[in-house]
């Protein structure tokens, strides 16, 4: 069946639509008989879209006209930015990568840029606890919180670091956050500072190695010093 032939009539009864109209590659709206089914698609009848729902951006994940809200897609080799970026990821539904004969050593040769965010990624190279370990070499991570009122975000990333796997976690900030950032966890140290000064003398102290400045710090000239301070610190 040519373009020339789809008629949405084609449609009624369906119980399955496979849409294999356009692949990853399309980057302009549809229009004509394109457009016209695909705006007729029955939202109650699942789709299955070859590569990428027709309509979609495969590179931006962008919507350039109707496109269907595919059950499943079936794409090939890897996936494409259209299928992790919004709209586009919501488009897609359950995502199946096949296998069509494509070496790896194809995809190697384009040396992507964009990588899909998982374990699969990083999990080699994760500095994973040993038995032998201590908490220095584990890291200690200093966390600049704001003022009293606004303790939530810097607690959270302060959780986040030993989540991440630091040694020692250490809390710096105005002398009245001291005590709601020690209640978060006992494992917190907690130390006093003001201005950039202090605060390079803190990052000097007890092997900390890194540091987040931050977290309800406003946008002002007390944290222009301190970012200044810990940019500085090595």
């Amino acid at each position: 069946v040519s373009f020339g032939d789809l008629d949405p009539a084609f449609l009624a009864g369906a119980e399955l639509v496979v849409d294999a109209m356009f692949g990853a590659g399309l980057s302009r709206p549809l229009d004509g008989a394109a457009k016209a089914i695909l705006g007729a698609l029955d939202p109650t009848v699942p789709v299955v879209a070859v590569d990428v729902p027709s309509g979609l951006n495969g590179d931006t994940g962008a919507a350039t006209g109707p496109v269907p809200n595919a059950a499943l897609t079936v794409t090939f080799v890897r996936k494409k930015p259209g299928h992790m970026l919004y709209p586009g990821r919501g488009l897609c539904g359950e995502m199946v990568v096949a296998d069509i004969g494509t070496p790896n050593g194809i995809v190697e040769q384009l040396a992507p840029q964009t990588f899909e965010n998982g374990p699969d990624l990083w999990s080699g190279a994760y500095p994973w606890p040993q038995a032998t370990d201590h908490k220095y070499r584990r890291g200690h991570a200093l966390v600049v919180g704001g003022g009293h009122t606004q303790t939530g975000a810097a607690r959270m990333a302060a959780m986040a670091a030993m989540r991440a796997g630091a040694g020692l976690v250490t809390m710096a900030g105005p002398t009245r956050s001291l005590a709601l950032f020690a209640a978060e966890s006992p494992a917190f140290i907690t130390e006093a500072f003001k201005g950039g000064e202090e605060l390079a003398k803190i990052l000097k102290s007890r092997r900390r190695n890194a540091v987040l400045v931050g977290p309800a710090n406003g946008v002002n000239a007390e944290t222009r010093e301190n970012a200044m301070a810990a940019l500085g610190s090595g």
